[in-house]
């Protein structure tokens, strides 16, 4: 990964993410900066993360990586990092590349918090995602 750093995102860094979600066609309901942490190489935010708070759940949300920087196992350490601080056991995500997250333990859901459930038929439909698919993972 070379010189790329992770670390808490500022509210300084939600107009580079912003563009990035916007580009990506990611989930941009409800951000805010803390929701988010960062790749960084130098001063360039070159990858983020989310969490993102429901009412019954959380969700692993708004993986991206620019392009120039993928496969470099930045993704990676973003969903690591954000799976070892995940405010709870149960981790969700709603991801149109299943294959990408199986690799760290997360499998298809036979059910889902009915928040998740929404997401699906609203927003990831609405990004033109229709191929995005619910996926969790229990902490041990």
């Amino acid at each position: 990964m070379g010189r790329v750093r992770l670390r808490a995102a500022k509210e300084s860094d939600m107009s580079s993410i912003r563009t990035y979600i916007e580009r990506f066609q990611l989930d941009d309901e409800n951000m805010s900066f803390e929701q988010f942490i960062v790749a960084e190489k130098g001063s360039r935010i070159v990858g983020f993360g989310r969490i993102k708070h429901y009412e019954s759940c959380y969700e692993l949300a708004c993986l991206g990586v620019l392009e120039p920087y993928r496969n470099q196992e930045i993704g990676a350490a973003i969903v690591k990092k954000l799976m070892e601080v995940f405010p709870d056991n149960e981790i969700w995500i709603t991801t149109d590349i299943p294959k990408y997250f199986e690799r760290f333990g997360f499998e298809l859901a036979k059910d889902a918090p009915q928040e998740i459930k929404d997401k699906i038929k609203g927003v990831c439909h609405a990004k033109h995602r229709p191929d995005a698919v619910i996926m969790s993972l229990r902490k041990s």
